[in-house]
């Protein structure tokens, strides 16, 4: 094979005949034609046996941009995977990739704990908000354990609000769910802590004991099954037993119709009577 003269890429002089050389340096000669010939029909026949080299890119990317947000630096993820820091960026920026290669992406696991990160490193807020959200529903509002963790407002405010807070907000609020997550809170005035269990319970605010783990982007929270009311059968079963005769069900159904109607009438006889007495009274 001789060498693309053509070729300006200072690492790789491409030579004709080859894939790359048709694709990057976009040679058209008759080599470099049959060379690409080739390897479209190689592909095509790996795919029809189900045998594709490549797969698709994205749950590599996600993975990889969730290990960065957890604070795992590109050396620490190319020294896990035992590559190289350009192999392991240029690995975000591709549509696709070998499947050996995503499947290695996707089996690293985090290895850098929250206690490692320096104290300006953002992380995600996640666990930060559900561990505040989880305190409300204990009473604990933000306020008040700012006040009692002598912690500034706003920095707990904000990991409420946003995606991201700083390791040191999420180190102190950890600690602050770890020392009230298992009881309700006890001082504060009755009308405050009311209205944070109020506040809590009309978001749809999970209590500690529905997580597994908190910090799981992925995990939903198990609070149980909704109290629901009874229906009309339920209801009839349980006042009449187990037999249930016809007229207990127009009578059900014909209660509420007929409880207005006697309110109604009731207000009238009311009326009535107060304007019998109005008039006795004037003479």
């Amino acid at each position: 094979m001789a060498l693309n003269d053509a070729c300006t890429h200072p690492r790789a002089r491409h030579q004709h005949g080859t894939y790359a050389c048709y694709t990057i340096c976009r040679c058209r000669c008759d080599d470099c034609r049959n060379a690409n010939r080739t390897y479209e029909n190689n592909r095509a026949r790996r795919v029809a046996y189900g045998r594709e080299r490549l797969t698709d890119a994205t749950p590599a990317h996600n993975h990889l941009d969730h290990l960065r947000a957890a604070g795992m630096s590109w050396l620490q993820i190319a020294r896990a995977l035992g590559w190289s820091t350009a192999a392991t960026k240029r690995a975000r920026t591709l549509g696709r990739m070998e499947r050996d290669r995503a499947a290695a992406i996707l089996a690293l696991k985090v290895t850098v704990s929250l206690d490692d990160l320096p104290d300006g490193r953002m992380v995600p807020a996640v666990g930060t908000r559900r561990r505040l959200q989880a305190l409300a529903c204990l009473g604990w509002s933000v306020k008040a354990l700012a006040e009692a963790y002598r912690v500034h407002y706003s920095l707990l405010d904000r990991a409420m609000r946003g995606d991201l807070t700083t390791a040191r907000t999420a180190r102190t609020v950890r600690g602050m769910y770890d020392d009230l997550s298992m009881r309700r809170r006890a001082g504060g005035r009755p009308s405050a802590v009311a209205r944070t269990l109020n506040d809590a319970a009309r978001r749809g605010w999970a209590p500690p004991l529905a997580w597994d783990d908190i910090d799981d982007p992925t995990e939903t929270p198990d609070v149980g099954e909704k109290a629901r009311g009874l229906d009309l059968d339920e209801w009839l079963h349980l006042v009449l037993g187990a037999s249930i005769p016809w007229w207990a069900y127009t009578l059900a159904a014909l209660a509420p119709g007929m409880f207005a109607a006697l309110t109604v009438l009731g207000m009238v006889v009311v009326v009535g009577i107060l304007a019998v007495l109005g008039d006795t009274t004037s003479r």
